[in-house]
């Protein structure tokens, strides 16, 4: 039945009838209409669950302000209809999306759910994921014209079509249609002229592109889905590929936003390098630059895109609770399925929402570009912790090294120009030059050695395996730090990695170390310990090695016992297990694999140079008083398996294992 003209308006007051408590949802049948019509919707209620599929296209914006809000008329079965205010943005998307001449039906969350009824809100955004993986189309709204955006998108399709990434080998590569190879060489720079350059910055500025809530909408929709900006389309696959084409090629024109857009694109590379699955302990490597508007949706906006075993914890949106007991749920969840890894993303202070340390306050941005992942503290032994009262966690460890000097790496507040990035590295190279690097290691070496790979968090070419030529070696990170080391003057241009071929290992060491510089900190400790600790650490903070976390982190101890969280820390000689099981055979090379038939599980390997032979095995388990039969048969289905060792066995062979009560 067709409404009746808006003049006629028919107070409707029942818009939102109560939804059943499962299985169900709303869908907006836009009608159809002209560029200048009124903008007239139907609601109706469906079933969604296992037997029923979606039947509607979903959207994915952003709402925009909610200042001087937009009427929509609502139509209901009898033919009245009532008004609704909606955001700006969303009425010029509607206007979009509809057809001149059919209906059309989606899903978009400021209509189909109740936003005033918080009761029906967590259900409802619970269902949000399934909602975008299973909607037929999902239709991602980027805003109007404006700004050059009908020849950059038309530029993006093209450039998109034309390559794709090979994310084994981490190179760009035609795609299997391709009509120009050569626009997958990263040699040769974009195919774009400085007009173009100029409109798809301002394209890619727009506020969709830093919304939370899209990840999971687009980076869950199928093949069908398409960003759409003004009246152009285009599938999401080419438009994701053209954006990593944009990170991996340089631009041959220069025009007046080029500053800008270096920023943006590196504020981007989050977004664009998202993987398909993510992982809780990693939350803030993904979303660090995502915004939301309240801290509770850093958890339940990416729900959808967690594991399947993290999926499995029961998170549940609940705007009931707050921001701190939402955050801590979490990790307590966590505790009891899968240990204390997820202590690495803690960083203190965090913004004070009241929590404990060991909670990570997923409300800030990371204060560093990565967590570390080149550790393994633990090796493969299981974690023991308590939560023996509210507000603390108790779990067993090493106190390995007292911090006793600190010196800031200067990269905590760089941007992207490069008077920001000099000005930094001027500082750094100069506290580099204060350093005492001719005195022995703790780790038998030097200490020239110890910084070498501390600046670099032991990211080499062979940490992984396969061996990646995509990062630096040892001998070229011992000649970059050579080179920092010289007067300022040896570094010819702003951009230090610059001084060196763009092929040279050693330009990848110098633009690896400025990366893993940012809010960290270097320190020295007794033994001659050096290493990377957090920005906020301190001299007197504990730098140790808990049992089931794979990075060492810096405690700094409170009174009565208790000990504040401060973050994780990259130490040579105990930041791969040497703690609680000693060094590794000197045949031995602990690396960072990435099986194909384990997805989504990185194990950590065990290369034997001398035989050639990978095992995911620690083989200074093989030296305790254990059986290992158990452990063995489930390593086969599960490379990140861990193994419980009785404390006393550990504590025979000399570890002085110790509690700590975690506040």
């Amino acid at each position: 039945m067709a409404c009746q003209s808006p003049s006629t308006q028919h107070l409707y007051q029942h818009l939102y009838q109560p939804l059943p408590k499962r299985g169900s949802l709303r869908t907006a049948t836009i009608h159809p209409g002209t560029p200048d019509d009124d903008i007239v919707i139907s609601m109706q209620q469906v079933k969604f669950d296992d037997n029923n599929a979606a039947e509607f296209e979903a959207l994915s914006y952003v709402w925009g302000s909610p200042d001087n809000p937009e009427v929509i008329f609502v139509c209901d079965k009898s033919g009245n209809h009532t008004t609704l205010g909606v955001t700006r943005n969303l009425a010029c998307a509607l206007r979009h999306v509809r057809y001149a001449n059919r209906p059309r039906t989606m899903w978009i969350d400021a209509i189909c759910i109740d936003q005033s009824n918080e009761a029906e809100k967590g259900p409802q955004v619970a269902m949000m994921s399934d909602i975008y993986q299973q909607a037929p189309i999902v239709v991602a709204w980027l805003g109007p014209e404006r700004d050059g955006s009908e020849q950059a998108m038309d530029q993006i399709s093209s450039f998109g079509s034309q390559i794709q990434w090979d994310w084994k080998s981490q190179k760009l590569e035609p795609s299997e249609n391709s009509t120009n190879p050569s626009a997958a060489d990263q040699m040769i720079p974009l195919p774009f002229n400085a007009e173009t350059l100029s409109s798809i910055h301002h394209l890619l500025s727009r506020p969709w592109f830093e919304r939370l809530w899209i990840r999971q909408e687009i980076y869950l929709a199928n093949s069908h889905a398409i960003i759409m900006c003004g009246s152009r389309q285009i599938l999401w696959s080419s438009f994701r590929h053209a954006l990593i084409g944009i990170t991996q090629k340089g631009c041959a024109f220069n025009f007046p936003e080029y500053h800008e857009h270096q920023q943006r694109i590196n504020f981007l590379r989050d977004f664009i390098w998202q993987p398909r699955l993510v992982f809780l302990e990693s939350l803030r490597n993904y979303f660090t630059n995502a915004k939301c508007g309240d801290p509770r949706d850093r958890i339940f906006g990416v729900l959808g895109l967690l594991n399947d075993a993290e999926r499995a914890l029961g998170i549940v949106p609940d705007y009931a609770k707050t921001v701190a007991q939402v955050y801590e749920d979490v990790v307590v969840r966590f505790l009891d399925r899968s240990g204390i890894e997820i202590l690495h993303q803690c960083q203190y202070p965090g913004s004070g929402i009241q929590g404990p340390s060991w909670v990570p306050d997923w409300s800030q941005p990371s204060s560093v570009v990565s967590t570390l992942r080149t550790t393994f503290a633990s090796s493969q032994l299981k974690s023991w912790q308590k939560v023996p009262e509210p507000g603390v966690l108790s779990v067993f460890g090493v106190s390995c090294v007292v911090v006793e000097r600190v010196e800031s790496a200067h990269f905590q507040n760089t941007d992207a120009s490069d008077a920001s990035k000099w000005k930094a590295f001027s500082k750094f190279q100069h506290t580099l030059s204060q350093l005492d690097l001719d005195r022995p290691s703790c780790t038998g070496g030097s200490t020239f050695d110890a910084y070498v790979r501390t600046l670099v968090c032991g990211k080499f070419d062979d940490w992984r395996y396969p061996p990646q030529e995509n990062y630096p070696n040892m001998e070229a990170g011992r000649a970059a730090l050579r080179t920092v080391l010289e007067p300022p003057s040896a570094l010819l241009t702003a951009e230090p990695w610059r001084y060196f071929s763009v092929e040279s290992s050693a330009r990848r060491y110098i633009s690896e170390m400025v990366d893993k510089a940012k809010g960290r900190a270097l320190f020295n400790g007794g033994e001659n310990y050096v290493g990377y600790a957090p920005a906020s650490a301190q001299p007197g903070d504990q730098v140790c090695v808990l049992l089931g976390c794979s990075s060492p982190l810096a405690l700094r101890p409170v009174g009565n016992g208790g000990f504040l969280v401060v973050g994780e820390c990259f130490v040579p000689g105990i930041s791969q297990g040497e703690a609680f099981l000693g060094p590794l055979p000197p045949n031995v090379q602990l690396v960072g694999t990435d099986p194909p038939e384990y997805e989504n599980l990185y194990p950590t390997g065990f290369f034997d140079t001398s035989t050639g032979l990978l095992s995911f095995e620690d083989p200074r388990l093989s030296q305790l008083p254990i059986d290992l039969g158990e452990f063995r048969q489930r390593l086969r289905n599960n490379p990140v398996a861990t193994i419980e060792v009785d404390h006393d066995i550990l504590r025979q062979r000399g570890v002085n294992l110790v509690r700590f009560d975690l506040v």
